[in-house]
């Protein structure tokens, strides 16, 4: 499935949704074709789980690390547009969790520098990767109603990839059996519901022949239909020759709980959430298991795609002897434990020596202390300097 047809279908959804409610409160049987219902149970589905997924990524926090430690220009700026403001019309949370949504949706997504330096997350394009020996081309790019002229070479662009090739397959093509399910428990709502009749109409009355008398019932039918479907208190009169009955409601009826219908929503969204990657208990609020679901959710999901960006940022921002220097760009902060849970393997971190204080913090996802101590490695239980002597033995220097 392209982008543009994953676009119509984002668009068919509050139109989609509307004609639902519209059945599910009135309780009569409009006609929904087998493509809308797919597209309504996909997406019902696939939303909840991708917007999950884009939600954890959108917490992220950017640190540009330099080999001396020190910020300059660069880093200022691109950290308070990667953690800010990409541009302007979007702050970082509600950017971030838009790509995630597209990358994870569509399968790819597609990051441009306009021409005045905004960060655009583009809402289509065509790629041409038919040259192997040279940087792919974006053409034909689209951010919102706007349309680049220009082509967009790969060694200028973010381009991220989900790679999961199966499981897109699967999305595009998955629910049908589940369709088919949800489809009937919903006729037979509407079955339950709907209001049925019959009309006799006597020989002998009014009406000249019979086909003036057919023309007229049919005026007569769909005027008081659309009477009935449209006013709360309606009134119609009945013409001399003709009864009508309704019989829908008599007799005992069985009823379809909307329950059922939510058990099927429920079994697809756990598909999708199989298919991610991420434990379904999470996606529900389920409790249970909580710490080794959030755990499983971050190795299989999280740390992908976070490496996936890191990957392609260091990429793009950093040249190979700066980045052979040691300046770096890391992300943190997403999915995130107690920091007081973290106690005891932060003091045996510490005291061991291989991390500083500050290395703490930023793996933390929180801002370094701007003292000279914090970036020094401490080793054994009291914390004291790691140093050598003159000699170039290993001593330590009580505090």
């Amino acid at each position: 499935m392209t982008i543009l047809e994953r676009r119509e279908i984002l668009g068919l959804w509050e139109s989609i949704k509307n004609r639902i409610n519209k059945v599910e409160l009135i309780g009569y049987e409009y006609p929904i074709d087998d493509h809308t219902k797919r597209v309504y149970l996909k997406q019902t589905s696939i939303d909840k789980v991708v917007n999950y997924v884009a939600r954890t990524m959108s917490t992220a926090k950017f640190i540009i690390k330099t080999p001396d430690g020190k910020d300059d220009d660069f880093t200022h700026d691109w950290e308070y547009k990667l953690n800010v403001r990409p541009n302007r019309n979007q702050n970082a949370t509600e950017f971030w969790q838009k790509a995630f949504y597209k990358l994870l949706f569509d399968n790819e997504v597609l990051i441009i520098m306009s021409d005045d330096d905004q960060m655009l997350i583009a809402d289509s394009f065509v790629k041409d990767d038919s040259i192997s020996l040279y940087d792919y081309r974006f053409t034909d790019v689209v951010v919102g109603q706007y349309t680049y002229k220009r082509p967009f070479i790969r060694s200028e662009v973010l381009y991220l990839k989900y790679g999961n090739e199966q499981l897109s397959k699967m999305i595009d093509g998955l629910f049908e059996d589940y369709a088919d399910l949800f489809n009937s428990l919903l006729k037979s709502v509407w079955r339950n519901g709907q209001v049925r009749g019959s009309v006799s109409i006597n020989k002998t009355g009014t009406f000249a022949d019979a086909k003036e008398r057919t023309e007229q019932v049919q005026s007569y039918l769909n005027n008081m239909f659309k009477i009935f479907d449209t006013k709360e208190t309606a009134y119609v009169m009945t013409p001399n020759g003709m009864d009508i009955e309704e019989f829908s409601n008599k007799g005992n009826s069985s009823n379809i709980p909307f329950s059922d219908l939510n058990s099927a929503r429920y079994a697809m969204t756990a598909e999708v959430a199989e298919l991610v990657g991420i434990p379904s208990n999470l996606v529900f609020g389920d409790k249970l298991e909580l710490e080794q679901n959030k755990k499983l959710y971050k190795e299989n999901v999280v740390n992908p795609l976070i490496k996936m960006l890191t990957d392609e940022m260091n990429g793009l921002m950093i040249s190979q002897s700066d980045y052979q220097k040691g300046l770096r760009l890391t992300i943190s902060n997403v999915l995130t434990t107690d920091v007081f849970e973290l106690s005891t393997q932060i003091d045996k971190l510490v005291a061991s020596g291989v991390f500083s204080p500050n290395d703490i913090l930023e793996e933390l996802g929180r801002d370094k202390v701007d003292d000279p101590m914090m970036d020094k490695h401490y080793i054994t239980k009291n914390y004291t300097e790691y140093q050598n002597n003159e000699r170039g033995e290993e001593i330590s220097e009580e505090n």
